[in-house]
C-alpha cells in the first residue's frame, strides 16, 4: 500500500503496517498495488500521478504492477483484504541507533 499526500508519494508498506497507522497518518489518497518489488509499486503510483499512462485498475501495460484499488485508507485496506485475506494491524518497533564510542561525532 502506498500513500499519496500533498503531491508526494510515500514509500510502500505492507498492509499490516498500513492498518496499524494512526488516524493522522491515514490521511491522503491510498493505493493498493501488487508488484514483485516495492520499487515497481512506487514507480507505478508515481506514474499514475504524472499522467504517464499507467492503469488505475488491473494489470498495468506500462510496468510490472497490478493495481488493486485506490481511495481512502479504508478503501485501499479493503482492496488489500480482498486480495490476501484478513489483515492484522501491527506497528513496527521504533528504530534506534545506539551511540558508540567508536563512531566519530560529526558536527
Amino acid at each position: 500500500m502506498l500513500r499519496e499526500h500533498d503531491g508526494q508519494v510515500y514509500a510502500p508498506m505492507h498492509p499490516e503496517v498500513a492498518a496499524g497507522l494512526t488516524a493522522e497518518e491515514q490521511s491522503g489518497t491510498w493505493h493498493t498495488v501488487r508488484a514483485d518489488f516495492p520499487e515497481h509499486a512506487f514507480a507505478h503510483v508515481r506514474g499514475l500521478s504524472d499522467g504517464a499512462g499507467h492503469a488505475g485498475a488491473g494489470d498495468c501495460r506500462n510496468c510490472a504492477a497490478h493495481h488493486l484499488g485506490s481511495g481512502s485508507h479504508e478503501q485501499a485496506l479493503r482492496a488489500a483484504e480482498d486480495a490476501i485475506g484478513v489483515v492484522t494491524p501491527r506497528r513496527p518497533p521504533a528504530v534506534r541507533v545506539p551511540d558508540s564510542f567508536f563512531w566519530p561525532h560529526r558536527f
